[in-house]
């Protein structure tokens, strides 16, 4: 009686919990009366359903997918419109459209829940902590190199290549084309990644949130030996995001497109094959020393941070299997295939 009274109290029926425990608890003939296809089993069935689309981790990852899905849809829509321009000067122009809309129209979405200040509020760096990241972010060059070219290797014993047939040289490129890459690609994808991305994971473990944010940056690329170095980076891009502020992961972007991707390749674009290539394996080699050491020397820390911030294995799986993740995954590997060619 005096449970019944707290069931009313508390605007619940007081028969409710009676109902679902005689249900839970029903004898075996109801639960086979209709064989396989029971009431009971289409009811437990109904209940599991329910807690399954109401997840939310589940209904997050959802949310992110289909926001990624319509941004890969405004891009190629945008492309479209390049495919169509007469004039060799806009090679980079519909790039720089498309990722900054795109970064523009997911800050709109999400303004409410992640407001702009959420991405820049957060402790300054310092000189010294901007070195070792920034010696870290460019270790990620040689196991690049190193993964990167055991895939290559592997496709042209069997006469593919996953090099691209659209490559652009130095000859064709465009003054729009270098801005895309050197700033307007850093500045648009990591408010993408590192800012609706990486702070709508957060609230379910910071680990979570840099891997997974990372992974899809990796797949957005769409290019097999690009999602290498992509998610090597994405994860020290969103350490110091979540952990500073999406300023410096800007920065650090910033830093790779436009001295690694583009000043150095100037640099070097005269010199013979054999001398960029030395030069580029002694920077990858001597990054890779400075960075390695670090991270050996912090590896205490490195661990606790792990410890501190561990997010169950289930909410990798819930949000893995969304269907909106789901997609944009295998958009991004579908566009990897395309990109593995012929051999000439």
């Amino acid at each position: 009686m005096a449970e019944s009274a707290d069931a009313l109290a508390s605007g619940a029926s007081p028969h409710k919990g009676v109902e679902v425990q005689v249900l839970l608890s029903a004898p075996k003939w109801q639960t086979d009366l209709f064989g396989d296809q029971s009431a009971f089993s289409f009811i437990k069935g109904g209940i599991r359903l329910q807690h399954f689309l109401q997840n939310p981790v589940r209904h997050n990852a959802e949310y992110i997918g289909w926001c990624l899905c319509f941004y890969a849809v405004w891009q190629r829509f945008i492309f479209q419109i390049e495919a169509i321009t007469p004039v060799d000067w806009t090679l980079g122009l519909f790039d720089t459209i498309a990722v900054l809309s795109g970064a523009s129209l997911l800050q709109i979405a999400s303004r409410k829940r992640l407001p702009l200040k959420r991405y820049l509020s957060k402790k300054a760096m310092s000189g010294r902590a901007f070195l070792f990241f920034l010696c870290v972010f460019f270790s990620a060059q040689l196991l690049y190199s190193l993964f990167g070219n055991t895939l290559e290797l592997i496709l042209e014993l069997f006469g593919f290549t996953a090099m691209g047939s659209g490559t652009i040289t130095l000859q064709n490129k465009t003054i729009w084309y270098f801005l895309y890459t050197a700033f307007f690609a850093p500045l648009g994808e990591e408010f993408i990644y590192r800012g609706f991305v990486l702070h709508r994971l957060e609230r379910y473990g910071k680990v979570y949130a840099i891997v997974l944010s990372a992974l899809l940056f990796s797949v957005m690329h769409g290019n097999f030996l690009q999602m290498i170095f992509a998610f090597l980076t994405g994860l020290v891009l969103g350490f110091v995001a979540l952990e500073y502020s999406i300023l410096w992961s800007i920065l650090l972007h910033i830093i790779n497109n436009f001295l690694y991707g583009e000043i150095l390749y100037r640099i070097l674009s005269t010199a013979p094959l054999f001398v960029q290539d030395y030069i580029y394996r002694g920077i990858n080699i001597a990054f890779f020393a400075i960075g390695a050491f670090w991270l050996l020397h912090r590896r205490k820390d490195l661990q606790s941070y792990l410890h501190q911030n561990h997010t169950p294995k289930k909410h990798y799986c819930t949000t893995l299997t969304a269907i909106g993740i789901l997609l944009f995954l295998l958009w991004g590997i579908y566009q990897g295939v395309c990109n593995i060619t012929q051999l000439n």
